[in-house]
C-alpha cells in the first residue's frame, strides 16, 4: 500500500512517463536547431570574406575609372587650350 502512495495511480505514472518522453523531444529538436545555426553560421563566416573581396575589387575599380576620367578630361582640356589658341 505504501509504494501505491509514493508512484501514485496509473493516469499521473502516464502523464509523468508522457511529459518525460515530450522532455526529450524537445531536448533532441533543441540539439538539431543549434547544429543547424552552427552550420549556417560558418556558411555565413565563409562567405563574408567573399564578399568583402569582391566589395574591394568593385571599389578599386570604380576608384581606378574616376581617376582616368579626371586625366581623360585634363587632356581633353588641353587640346581645347589648344585649339582656342589657333
Amino acid at each position: 500500500k505504501h509504494q501505491d502512495t509514493i508512484l501514485g495511480d496509473t493516469p499521473t505514472q502516464n502523464r509523468v512517463l508522457d511529459l518525460d518522453n515530450i522532455k526529450d523531444a524537445q531536448a533532441l529538436e533543441i540539439q538539431k536547431l543549434k547544429k543547424k545555426v552552427k552550420k549556417l553560421e560558418k556558411r555565413r563566416k565563409s562567405r563574408t570574406p567573399q564578399l568583402k573581396r569582391r566589395l574591394f575589387k568593385v571599389r578599386i575599380e570604380s576608384s581606378a575609372e574616376k581617376s582616368l576620367g579626371n586625366q581623360e578630361d585634363a587632356s581633353n582640356q588641353e587640346r581645347n587650350d589648344q585649339d582656342e589658341e589657333i
